[in-house]
């Protein structure tokens, strides 16, 4: 018998009774209490390899009820709830995914924001180019309208003449030229000569007595002042000539454009020899007398005139005065300017 069962055989036998050999036992007090094996969660090898051989009471005798006797520590870890075992405390949450979510939606706030903004931007640009191409056009017809307007203006000037401002500035180019032949008028035009002269437009039939005697030099007044002229070249068939001096003098312009029905002129020349006379008209048509072209206008010539430049309200010209219907007022007669130009070759 091992020393746990006597210990237990013992604890079981009644007061009084003897236990091996029949002798009686001093009793010693009460019995411990009776020990179940724990359910808890102790294992029973462990208790049964740490219980006393012999049990013997801890408490002095005639004492009342009996301490319990003190137990080992359990080698064993325990596993239920109770003996002070807590859950562990549970993970932190990151704040990392709630400050990306945060950004996310910022920035796509501020890309909504931008792109409103811009197509706001877009839209005012495109009226500011709407608004831009409207002005432009607006600006541009307004031009058009401005140019009509001045042409109208010019040819309306140009049908309203100032014959006293035309006199003053043609007759510094205007001469009385002397020949063999009487008198008649001369005035400086086109280019100047090589050497720095001027030249000047006449008829032929002025200077034809000269000319045809051989005779080159031929007289040019202005104002009580002479000059002496050389004779340098003439076309009969259109009856013109060109006379060289070696000042210079201001020279009338050609008109650009060629003299219409209506259009108001002025005549300046030395009819009978009176220098410097002034006579304004309209050219009255343009006509083909002898296989050429003729001007036809209603200021007043009288011999003299002939050779005489016949301008327009700009003081250029568009003719030379070379006749006159005899027994006829207002039917005068002129040789075109782009027929001096072409004949003569000095424009």
């Amino acid at each position: 018998m091992t020393g746990y069962e006597a210990a237990h055989q013992a604890a079981r036998t009644p007061p009084g009774e003897s236990g091996e050999g029949g002798s009686s036992a001093q009793r010693l007090g009460p019995h411990p209490p009776r020990m179940e094996p724990h359910t808890g969660g102790f294992s029973t090898s462990a208790f049964q390899a740490h219980r006393p051989a012999n049990p013997t009471s801890s408490f002095p005798v005639g004492t009342g009820s009996p301490a319990v006797p003190s137990q080992p520590a359990p080698t064993s870890t325990p596993t239920g709830a109770f003996h002070g075992y807590s859950q562990p405390p549970a993970p932190r949450r990151s704040l990392l995914p709630a400050l990306t979510l945060f950004l996310v939606v910022l920035l796509t706030g501020v890309a909504v924001v931008q792109a409103i903004m811009l197509a706001d931007t877009r839209d005012k640009l495109d009226k500011v180019r709407a608004d831009s191409a409207a002005q432009r056009t607006a600006a541009q017809e307004e031009a058009k309208g401005l140019e009509e307007r001045t042409k109208e203006l010019e040819r309306r000037a140009g049908n309203t003449l100032d014959a006293a401002a035309v006199a003053a500035n043609v007759l510094p180019s205007v001469f009385r030229v002397t020949s063999q032949a009487g008198t008649g008028t001369g005035f400086a035009f086109a280019n100047q000569t090589p050497e720095g002269g001027t030249n000047v437009i006449t008829n032929y039939h002025v200077i034809d007595a000269n000319w045809e005697s051989g005779r080159r030099e031929v007289d040019l007044e202005q104002q009580n002042r002479r000059f002496k002229g050389q004779i340098t070249k003439v076309d009969k068939d259109a009856d013109l000539a060109i006379i060289q001096v070696t000042d210079a003098f201001p020279r009338l312009a050609s008109a650009p454009e060629p003299a219409k029905p209506g259009q108001p002129v002025v005549v300046v020349g030395s009819p009978l020899g009176l220098e410097d006379s002034v006579t304004s008209g309209v050219i009255s048509a343009q006509r083909t007398i002898n296989g050429g072209p003729v001007l036809q206008f209603d200021a007043p010539v009288n011999p003299g005139n002939s050779g005489g430049p016949i301008v327009n309200a700009q003081g250029q010209v568009v003719g030379v005065v070379n006749a006159k219907l005899n027994n006829a007022e207002g039917i005068s007669l002129g040789i075109p300017v782009a027929v001096v130009c072409q004949n003569l070759g000095i424009c």
